[in-house]
């Protein structure tokens, strides 16, 4: 099977999780065992953040155990700071054997990470990189549908997957069709349609037009956020950190 089937396949069945609303620790097994299947991965580790800044290991899956290190510490902690993934490679391992942190994202918070060992040397191409990113989004959304959060948080943040966020701005900002959304995001039609149903149902809105007049009446500041944090990622990177000391 091509590559890139048998990625899209992967998350499909991701996506299927997600839905099904599985007991996060199951669901997230789910998720990594899935991943662990893929030809280019030699395993996977979850861990989730407790207390905002400890890391509990959730799951491993695949035929080896991720390696200890400095260097990995020091990049799952990049990660979750700057909201990027940080690839890496093992020296004690084969030459070829690198790695990936993905941070699980919502809103500007970090819920823990994805760590993915890679059977190629860094960097990613965009293709693998938006497969990570698909698969942490769907994590978000599994965890999400647990935790018993509201959309807005106290310090009026909407607490949205990675992907909630982006299709919900391109739809509230420009206006934009699933199938413009799907164009600027390079996803599909169908991605779009269900970010953006999981993204009304944590508002409380049932539509395009509740969930365009919700934010531009009750989240402005939020849209504005946004909107500078696509102008300027370094600086919204930035304005997060300081969110996250000032909440801990």
């Amino acid at each position: 099977m091509p590559r890139c089937c048998a990625e899209l396949l992967c998350l499909l069945r991701l996506s299927e999780v997600a839905l099904a609303d599985p007991e996060p620790e199951a669901g997230l097994c789910a998720m990594a065992g899935e991943l662990a299947r893929l030809a280019t991965v030699s395993w996977v580790r979850v861990a989730l953040a407790e207390d905002g800044r400890q890391l509990r290991d959730i799951v491993h899956a695949g035929h080896q155990r991720a390696p200890a290190g400095r260097a990995r510490a020091m990049a799952i902690v990049r990660a979750m700071a700057e909201q990027a993934i940080v690839q890496g490679t093992d020296p004690a391992a084969a030459p070829d054997d690198s790695w990936a942190v993905v941070p699980i994202l919502v809103g500007e918070r970090a819920l823990g990470v994805l760590e993915v060992g890679l059977r190629s040397a860094p960097p990613l191409d965009a293709w693998s990189e938006h497969v990570l990113w698909a698969a942490t989004d769907l994590m978000a959304l599994l965890l999400l549908g647990r935790r018993g959060e509201t959309a807005t948080g106290r310090d009026g943040e909407l607490r949205l997957t990675r992907r909630q966020r982006d299709v919900l701005f391109e739809l509230v900002e420009r206006g934009a069709s699933n199938e413009e959304i799907a164009d600027r995001l390079g996803l599909s039609a169908r991605t779009v349609k269900i970010h953006l149903q999981a993204a009304y149902r944590r508002l409380g809105v049932r539509s395009r037009g509740e969930a365009i007049r919700l934010v531009l009446t009750r989240h402005a500041g939020w849209l504005a956020s946004e909107r500078e944090r696509r102008q300027n990622p370094a600086t919204a990177r930035a304005t997060s950190r300081s969110r996250s000391e000032d909440h801990s």
